[in-house]
């Protein structure tokens, strides 16, 4: 079962914040109940492509990619809520794919965007790009900002369109950072306001745009070493900005003990799981390594200057033949592939009819491997 709430036009689309912090938000006093096992939402049309949890009123966010909605879950009840968003959900070209949580203000954050990119695989790349920052106790809109700015200056700058704003991540002082998909190098800054600016920016694009568009994907904060981490599929590495610098530059990662049949990293999706302390470990998702993609797991003990490969978690479920993997979502304190079929639909990235989608428990498997480097 489930029920719907209809956001109003003045939260859902302000320009800029009513107000600048969480007004509401609890730090997290207690535990949420643990959960386990693989969890299967049965909710028509799901196609969720990212999820984060809230540790504080113990929820799981997820992206309902082509309905622009997002999807509230009770892992201990089974029920679900919708939120939906005047002008973005059910709207043509807007999907809504890419969740975080800001642990610092209890914020939820979710990309709506224009799926043209995705869809072209970097070919179109017009179209809405929009941040929507979500307030998880008064559930309300914060703020929702247009990253139209950011373009515009880019464009100007450098003569050519970007797009694909998907992957979100925020600093100590609840600033969010937005890396671009497509067409050239950009990270896009949103301040406590709402308000857009360009972050970082470079006129390099893709080498090899028709076989390999994508510029950053998944990124995390480090907010202890005011730094973020962007996986930087050109270089085939990880990249780290400064977030306290005037002018910041990636600065790129060397990764020891990778495998021969696994040299270039390409995440979609990365976190830094909670499980394990001082965000030691990343976990990286890989949307097509082994058919139906895999979780890489990596590890740094010198706060990211460098880091190692420790292994990969291959998705072998059958009940999951044809999905792409999009990233880890820790729910409690386990960790769960979160999966997506993007080919269901009469056309690549659109909808089928699904009603199944399972999350597939592999605590124990990242267990293992961090284990087996516990020296590292």
């Amino acid at each position: 079962m489930y029920w719907t709430t209809a956001i109003s036009a003045a939260l859902g689309l302000s320009a800029v914040a009513e107000s600048a912090t969480v007004g509401h938000f609890q730090p997290r006093t207690k535990k949420c109940p643990s959960v386990h096992g693989d969890i299967v939402l049965d909710i028509f049309q799901l196609y969720s492509e990212n999820s984060a949890f809230d540790p504080v009123n113990c929820k799981l966010y997820m992206s309902s990619n082509f309905n622009a909605s997002v999807v509230v879950y009770d892992v201990y009840t089974t029920k679900h809520q919708v939120l939906t968003f005047p002008g973005i959900t059910h709207t043509d070209p807007y999907h809504i794919a890419g969740i975080d949580y800001d642990a610092s203000n209890g914020a939820m954050f979710f990309t709506a965007n224009s799926g043209s990119g995705f869809a072209t695989n970097g070919v179109d790349l017009s179209g809405p790009q929009k941040i929507i920052k979500w307030d998880t106790t008064a559930m309300k809109t914060i703020y929702t900002a247009d990253l139209a700015t950011v373009q515009e200056q880019y464009n100007s700058t450098f003569g050519h369109a970007i797009a694909g704003f998907q992957d979100m991540a925020e600093d100590s002082a609840g600033n969010s950072y937005v890396p671009v998909s497509f067409g050239g190098y950009c990270i896009a800054k949103i301040a406590l306001d709402g308000t857009a600016t360009p972050f970082y920016m470079s006129n390099e694009t893709a080498k090899n745009a028709t076989a390999q568009p994508y510029i950053y994907s998944g990124l995390v904060s480090l907010p202890s070493q005011n730094k973020l981490l962007v996986s930087d599929s050109q270089r085939g590495t990880f990249v780290t900005f400064d977030t306290k610098s005037e002018s910041p530059v990636p600065t790129p990662i060397t990764i020891s003990n990778l495998p021969s049949n696994y040299s270039s990293v390409a995440c979609d999706g990365t976190i830094t799981p909670t499980r394990y302390t001082n965000q030691r470990i990343v976990l990286c998702a890989d949307d097509t390594l082994g058919g139906n993609g895999a979780i890489v797991v990596f590890s740094s003990k010198d706060h990211w200057a460098s880091a190692k490969y420790l292994g990969i978690i291959y998705n072998t479920d059958s009940r999951t033949k044809g999905f792409y993997t999009t990233t880890a979502v820790e729910i409690t304190d386990s960790i769960y592939l979160s999966l997506m079929p993007f080919t269901d639909g009469p056309t690549f990235d659109t909808a089928g009819n699904r009603s199944s989608f399972p999350l597939i428990d592999i605590t124990n498997q990242v267990d293992l491997l961090v284990k087996a480097n516990k020296n590292h």
